[in-house]
């Protein structure tokens, strides 16, 4: 099986009423994902107005707001001992799991059989470029603990994943920065299709999809960011969202739970670099944050690699527009307006330390 960045254009002719009625033709590119087949589409000329879509800063009256909801948060630290609950004694002997700042706690309202909240640090309020490399390292510890007590206590829950809403835009209830953690016995939805795909990638060519996609972007150039050990970050080709920034296992990590110390140190580091670079180029304060994570105990090192995937959101404001309309929640198909290679050379210059060309 080829890897293919495949996509057809289109050009769509219309009288421009703020230019006299003149012809004007936009053009349209639908981008296919060369592992799922799903398509994203992009308006070459919406792409223009990334600076207007993007850059607006959140309403400051209401990041005000934020400040003031400080005394209420069941997440700050004079309020968490009180106002979350515990893990059952069989679970966590003390209740809750602490590394450095990161606390995990079960969800006072799971949507999942075992799903906990991590809070990621004792400050309500965080930007992106706030949560620093050992924030990310401590709280992905911490989460790992969470999966091996689950695990321990029930090996049919083998299916570990971390994710972050962070403010309102991106559906986070809480303000307080914190992680969506679960530990399952099935795959979700999006997990399953890519645990398939990627097998029957292997099966029809006998190569790993990862490996391949992250060999080709290198030598292409456009969309590939660097290697921060022991992942390698690119800007995807099919965007499942805007400004997306996807992070590939360089070795044959497929679970969260096999990373060493000095791998979580590796992900926290670039995750750092990837969410301050977002803000300082896109001006992104809402994002959403999800490790994809294959099951414990399985080997599918040959088809398959852990992998995370950021995507911003649009920013706090009273007024705003959301990003998912029909075509994304009834179709299944992403409008995008941030062109995935624009946005990788502007993150190539911002984070020098780690992404260079």
């Amino acid at each position: 099986m080829t890897l293919r960045f495949e996509k057809v254009t289109k050009r769509v002719t219309l009288m421009d009423p703020f230019d006299a009625f003149k012809q004007k033709v936009q053009t349209i590119e639908y981008r296919r994902d060369p592992l799922l087949g799903r398509w994203s589409r992009v308006n070459m000329d919406r792409v223009k107005r990334t600076k207007t879509l993007e850059t607006s800063r959140a309403d400051p009256e209401l990041l005000s707001r934020v400040e003031e909801s400080r005394d209420a948060c069941y997440f700050c630290p004079d309020n968490l001992e009180n106002s979350t609950p515990r893990f059952p004694p069989d679970l966590v002997e003390k209740g809750r799991i602490r590394v450095g700042e990161a606390v995990v706690f079960p969800n006072l309202f799971p949507f999942g059989e075992n799903h906990a909240i991590c809070v990621l640090s004792s400050e309500h309020s965080l930007n992106p470029a706030d949560i620093t490399a050992q924030m990310w390292s401590d709280a992905v510890s911490a989460c790992i603990r969470f999966f091996e007590a689950v695990h321990r206590r029930d090996p049919d829950q083998r299916y570990p994943t971390i994710n972050l809403n962070l403010m309102p835009p991106s559906g986070a209830s809480i303000l307080h920065p914190h992680l969506q953690v679960l530990m399952e016995s099935r795959p979700s939805t999006m997990l399953e299709a890519v645990l398939g795909a990627s097998e029957r990638y292997f099966a029809e060519g006998g190569s790993n999809f990862w490996r391949d996609l992250m060999e080709k972007e290198r030598d292409l150039g456009e969309r590939y960011l660097g290697d921060v050990p022991p992942f390698g970050w690119i800007c995807p080709w099919a965007p499942i969202g805007n400004n997306e920034v996807m992070g590939i296992s360089l070795d044959t990590a497929t679970c969260v739970t096999d990373l060493s110390d000095a791998q979580i140190r590796g992900l926290s580091e670039g995750l750092e670099q990837v969410l301050s670079g977002l803000q300082r180029v896109r001006a992104a304060q809402s994002l959403n944050f999800i490790l994809f994570s294959a099951g414990t105990g399985g080997d599918v090192r040959e088809y398959f690699r852990l992998h995370a995937r950021v995507v911003s959101r649009p920013n706090l404001a009273k007024y705003y527009v959301g990003d998912r309309g029909f075509m994304e929640v009834l179709q299944l198909e992403t409008v995008i307006h941030s062109l995935p290679e624009a946005l990788a050379t502007d993150l190539r210059a911002t984070c020098p330390r780690f992404f260079s060309s």
